[in-house]
């Protein structure tokens, strides 16, 4: 063996060494919070009590659990999950609640009166002015669908118009030129 090969290998044998020895010279780093906080902890626990309840019915759909062991454990894991979920909205801060219903209420256009009360923003007149003009064509949509159902056949014009198509027997709209059921020329 040559001198060079003699001195690849070692220096291979020395990298690998060094590798597979890193993880016992490796300080442990402390962690900045090893415990969960109370809200952490509820969390997880809500979370293992929903995967167990969808465990169970899963379970149960697939009738790999006694029918009367599930109608007996669910009920109490469900209480117990109520529970937790109690437990967690006790923590939330007031102000938090204060704070997201007020965003809320901006999001939707509308400012808290001194009462208590919801009232529009003015900034928003135009798109209640527009919501108006879309419930006014509803309501003349509906107010003509209704005048044509109770109106008299045309025979004043000097035309017949019929209110039905006389092949198939679906309504049909005055200005209609062909039956949009069977396709009949009117």
């Amino acid at each position: 063996m040559t001198t060079g090969a003699i001195i690849f290998g070692l220096a291979i044998l020395i990298g690998v060494g060094l590798f597979l020895g890193q993880p016992y010279w490796q300080t442990a780093r402390p962690q900045s919070n090893p415990l969960p906080s109370r809200r952490q902890q509820l969390l997880i626990q809500k979370d293992a009590l929903l995967e167990q309840i969808r465990q169970m019915d899963f379970d149960h759909e697939t009738s790999k659990i006694d029918p009367e062991v599930y109608a007996r454990a669910r009920p109490q894991l469900i209480e117990q999950a109520a529970s937790l979920l109690k437990q967690l909205d006790e923590l939330v801060d007031p102000r938090l609640d204060a704070a997201i219903e007020s965003a809320i209420t901006r999001q939707r256009g509308q400012v808290p009166q001194s009462n208590g009360h919801l009232a529009p923003q003015p900034a928003l007149a135009a798109a209640s002015g527009a919501d108006a003009a879309i419930e006014a064509a509803i309501a003349r949509k509906r107010a003509r669908t209704t005048s044509l159902e109770t109106a008299q056949p045309a025979a004043a014009f000097g035309e017949i118009v019929e209110r039905f198509c006389s092949q198939c027997g679906r309504p049909r709209d005055p200005e209609d030129r062909f039956c949009a059921s069977c396709g009949r020329k009117f």
